[in-house]
């Protein structure tokens, strides 16, 4: 439809729209949804209740077409779906790049200025059905990934920017979960070992489980970190593991996938 395709319908369903008012509102709302949803709050026509979703595809189509530089959330859910146009490990490239993108426009327009300190405060003022700390935990795996068929040289870069990655949510989200926390520590440690930085890994390593004895994953990342160049350091961090967790009907699952994991040393 043309744009005047589209006003001529809206002001039929008594929803006059005036260009610089729609992108006034787009920028104080910063969802095109809504944008809609103050339209059917002030519209009195019937025929609003028969043809209820074509407001709020009405401003999201006029958001793309009058307002391309103004990032509202609903773009930035449209950049998290394209992700599954790079689904293999050789668009990895294209992958990070898009992910780079996402949660840099999430930051700089969203996190830093509403001063979002954890996702469900994100969540509380957009409504959305994509998972945004997924969309972090998938662009630190694929990080992690991508760097994995490098070169130790090589991947130290990718790394490098999974550490500043992971920090960097450190700082910003102050109020998320603590098994969120810990995830991102894991991660951590776990980048500085794969890089080759074997010291800085196991401080890292020490800290958590200082901190957290009973935090099974960090011991099993901790250990498999040294399962095929030093098998006898990896058995004594999963028995450190297994000592230290026992007692806590919490970590059943996740005990049994240690015992597992210093079963399998024997067969390496």
């Amino acid at each position: 439809m043309s744009d005047e395709d589209i006003l001529k319908r809206l002001k039929r369903m008594g929803i006059p729209v005036d260009r610089e008012i729609f992108l006034r509102d787009l920028q104080t709302f910063m969802h095109s949804d809504r944008v809609a949803q103050l339209w059917l709050e002030q519209s009195g026509s019937p025929s609003v209740r028969e043809e209820a979703m074509f407001p709020t595809l009405a401003a999201k189509e006029l958001s793309r077409r009058w307002a391309p530089d103004v990032l509202s959330f609903d773009k930035l859910e449209d950049m998290v779906e394209r992700l599954s146009d790079y689904g293999s490990p050789q668009q990895d490239e294209e992958r990070l790049a898009l992910l780079r993108t996402v949660w840099d426009r999430l930051k700089t327009h969203f996190i830093l200025p509403l001063g979002i300190r954890a996702w469900d405060n994100l969540y509380a003022r957009f409504p959305t059905f994509i998972d945004f700390a997924w969309v972090l935990d998938e662009y630190s795996l694929t990080l992690r990934n991508a760097s994995v068929a490098l070169e130790v040289e090589q991947r130290k870069a990718l790394l490098e920017e999974r550490i500043a990655l992971c920090r960097e949510q450190q700082e910003l989200f102050t109020d998320i979960e603590p098994d969120q926390l810990l995830n991102l520590r894991i991660e951590i440690g776990e980048s500085y070992g794969l890089m080759g930085d074997f010291a800085q890994s196991d401080l890292t390593f020490e800290n958590i489980t200082a901190d957290l004895p009973d935090a099974v994953w960090a011991y099993i990342q901790w250990g498999d970190l040294y399962r095929k160049s030093d098998r006898a350091k990896a058995a004594s961090i999963y028995s450190l593991g297994l000592e230290r967790c026992q007692g806590n009907p919490d970590n059943l699952f996740d005990l049994k996938e240690l015992e597992n994991r210093m079963a399998g040393l024997a067969q390496l």
